[in-house]
């Protein structure tokens, strides 16, 4: 079996927790958040979902596998992260978390609202790693894909677009450069990608650290920066797009954009081991030698 090590953690050891199971602390985090009046800071979450659901101090206490936090603490982050990729929360702010509008008027969710939520943030243990395929894994088996999308989610946007910068590099894309910076139109850098051993076109990349899903004005305002020169754009966000985004960005009359999303971008972290790496590891078959 094959586990990822984010920042060399050995995820594949666990025991049985005191704390509420990941689909249990959803409803009282968002019940949380609604009563202090849709929006709250970690700080607050995490208090009023103590409050609310009577943990014991053995319960709060209790240390996460890499024993530098609780394991409250981390499952709290992990139901936030699975509800913002649900559009049900955004953190436009670092450590604050706000209800999106279109759940404001809702008092909980159901069994099928749950498993919904849960699945956003499921994925296989065992390579290959595809991470939409998320329908029957556990993610205490993964708990290396919440840090990794969660040290993703915190970094600056001037550090996501150099984070965008070795992956292109990593996909053969060649003369990779971003605007240091600097506001160019939409445009956070260019590159050359390679067609065959003789023909390669001009591209131009944005960079989106964005909660919501991406729109196709978005898309049609970014084709429109790209100068003359530029044959082939690409846009990528830490979030997803919408369907009306993905039409625009596939019109056979204007110049492509290619699209990747938070997911593909996980895909290619754990692919090219970027700010992360894979180990093996054993696991006995005790029951085997008691057999024998």
């Amino acid at each position: 079996m094959v586990y990822y090590n984010v920042g060399g953690i050995n995820m594949s050891k666990r025991k049985p927790s005191l704390v509420p199971d990941y689909i249990d602390l959803i409803n009282p985090t968002f019940k949380v958040i609604k009563n202090l009046g849709g929006t709250a800071t970690n700080n607050q979450i995490h208090d009023g979902v103590v409050e609310l659901l009577h943990l014991s101090k053995a319960t709060v206490t209790e240390k996460h596998i890499n024993k530098n936090e609780t394991e409250l603490i981390y499952r709290l982050r992990w139901v936030r992260t699975a509800m913002k990729k649900s559009s049900v929360l955004i953190n436009r702010e670092r450590s604050i978390w706000t209800i999106l509008p279109g759940y404001r008027r809702v008092e909980s969710f159901d069994s099928e609202q749950l498993d919904f939520i849960m699945k956003q943030k499921q994925v296989p243990t065992t390579i290959p790693v595809t991470i939409s395929d998320v329908i029957n894994s556990d993610p205490e088996d993964t708990p290396w894909i919440t840090q990794l999308q969660d040290a993703i989610d915190a970094m600056n946007p001037y550090g996501f677009e150099t984070l965008c910068k070795l992956i292109l590099e990593k996909c053969g894309i060649t003369d990779v450069s971003t605007t240091k910076k600097a506001k160019d139109g939409g445009i956070d850098g260019f590159g050359r990608l390679k067609l065959n051993t003789i023909f390669s076109v001009n591209i131009a990349f944005q960079c989106k650290h964005y909660g919501g899903k991406i729109g196709a004005p978005a898309i049609r305002n970014f084709r429109g920066s790209m100068s003359p020169n530029i044959e082939m754009g690409l846009f990528i966000t830490t979030s997803g797009f919408t369907q009306l985004a993905i039409d625009e960005a596939n019109r056979i009359d204007q110049k492509t954009i290619h699209l990747m999303d938070g997911e593909q971008i996980v895909q290619y972290l754990l692919d090219y081991q970027i700010g992360c790496k894979k180990q093996e590891v054993y696991i006995i078959d005790e029951d085997f030698f008691k057999n024998l």
